[in-house]
């Protein structure tokens, strides 16, 4: 994928969050498609109903759960270019 600090994530509009026991599940209202997501996932996904860039997300992320940057970077990246396999979130670059 491009260069992350140039593209901005936000959570795709036909996608609806489940809580379904101690999980929750992003699901694709379209195609079908879900996500199980993980605490951070969740945190993630819900902060991006607006489109955020890339250093807004791992700021997010760093400060509410105490990790450190590099820690997670590729961790994060892994997860928005996953979730934009899925088609549940949208990505656009910086104009």
């Amino acid at each position: 994928m491009k260069n992350f600090e140039k593209l901005y994530f936000k959570k795709a509009d036909k996608v609806a969050l489940s809580n379904i026991k101690d999980e929750v599940i992003i699901l694709n209202l379209s195609s079908g498609s879900y996500f199980k997501l993980n605490s951070v996932g969740s945190f993630v996904v819900e902060k991006i109903s607006d489109f955020k860039n890339f250093e807004e997300i791992m700021n997010l992320v760093t400060e509410a759960f105490h990790i450190k940057y590099d820690d997670c970077k590729d961790d994060i990246k892994s997860f928005l270019i996953n979730l934009k396999e899925r088609e549940l979130i949208e990505i656009k670059e910086k104009s």
